[in-house]
C-alpha cells in the first residue's frame, strides 16, 4: 500500500483562483494501482486525455476535520501532455458550499 500526503486546493467556482485547502492523506492498495495502470494504458490507446473513476474502494483518505464534509472522493486520471504518462489525484466536492476540492498529483508510476 502507498501513503500519500499531499497539498490540497479548494475553489469555489471554476471560475475562482485555487486557494490552499490543506494536506490530503490518503492510500492507495495494489488493486487501485492495477487498475490505475490499466486505465492509463487504455487512455493511451484510445488518445483520450482523462478519466474519472468514481468510488476506488482501494483508495481511502484520511478524515481531518477539514475534510469530512467532502463528499465522494472521485479519481481523476490524465495524460501529461509532455510525455503522455498517467498522473492522477484526488477530487471532490464540499457539502457545505458545493467547493470543489483536489489534490496536487501523482504519477502512476511512483505507485510499486
Amino acid at each position: 500500500m502507498n501513503t500519500f500526503e499531499l497539498e490540497g486546493w479548494q475553489k469555489h467556482s471554476k471560475h475562482d483562483q485555487s486557494e490552499p485547502f490543506g494536506l490530503i492523506s490518503f492510500h492507495v492498495g495494489e488493486q487501485a494501482h492495477l487498475k490505475l495502470e490499466r486505465l492509463e494504458e487504455s487512455l493511451q490507446e484510445k488518445g483520450q486525455h482523462e478519466t474519472y473513476v468514481d468510488s476506488m474502494y482501494d483508495i481511502s483518505v484520511d478524515s481531518t476535520e477539514d475534510i469530512t464534509d467532502v463528499d465522494e472522493w472521485k479519481v481523476r486520471l490524465f495524460l501529461s501532455r509532455d510525455d503522455q504518462r498517467g498522473m492522477f489525484h484526488l477530487v471532490g466536492h464540499r457539502s457545505k458550499d458545493g467547493s470543489i476540492v483536489y489534490s496536487n498529483s501523482v504519477m502512476v508510476d511512483q505507485l510499486g
